[in-house]
């Protein structure tokens, strides 16, 4: 397997969770286009419980939550209020409307990319659903134009929680579906996962 491509990153509010239910999300959006993402999830250390003198039952390395890093290629106004917590301030007609990073914390919500594979010739596509991420803004660098341009996009990081969305009372953190054979396919699940409008 080799992975070749990443895209279509989307986010989309959380309205509603109680647990024992599914969760319900706002309108989705498409945040970018794809530069690059970077997930690394929390596990619990080794935990066991020892009876009879042996281990009779064991945690080991269940999911807690984790980190969720994307960079996209340009963040719009929309972007920073919808996923980062930005708080509009509307302009006058001598003055822009201006985007306010404040102490309050951004809006949870659900979040999803689609990245491509290649195994032994054949491309698949897999789609990754994160039903809870709270993105704050990522470390950005800049720098002036010398001989050549060094290019580099936006960077979201996040922390991915649990849900509890149904009677089972499992922390569900993470959705792969099997493999999608086209990426119109796996556009489309993303989509309604988030609720991206057609």
């Amino acid at each position: 397997m080799a992975k070749i491509g990443m895209r279509h990153v989307v986010f989309a509010p959380i309205t509603a969770e109680t647990p024992g239910s599914a969760v319900t999300y706002g309108t989705g959006l498409v945040v970018g286009r794809a530069v690059s993402g970077e997930l690394e999830l929390e596990r619990n250390d080794d935990n066991n419980f020892y009876a009879d003198d042996a281990i009779a039952e064991s945690d080991t390395g269940s999911v807690s939550g984790g980190t969720l890093t994307v960079e996209v290629d340009h963040i719009t106004p929309q972007i920073r209020e919808t996923v980062l917590g930005f708080v509009k301030v509307e302009g006058t007609s001598d003055n822009p409307d201006v985007d306010w990073l404040t102490d309050a914390p951004s809006n949870p919500g659900g979040c999803g990319f689609i990245y491509v594979e290649r195994y032994r010739g054949n491309v698949e596509y897999i789609a990754y659903w994160f039903p809870k991420v709270q993105f704050a803004v990522g470390t950005e660098s800049f720098a002036t134009k010398g001989e050549s341009i060094e290019w580099a996009g936006h960077s979201l990081t996040g922390t991915l929680m649990a849900v509890y969305p149904d009677a089972t009372g499992a922390a569900r953190v993470m959705a792969v579906p099997e493999h999608f054979d086209t990426y119109a396919a796996a556009e489309a699940w993303l989509n309604s996962m988030a609720g991206v409008p057609a």
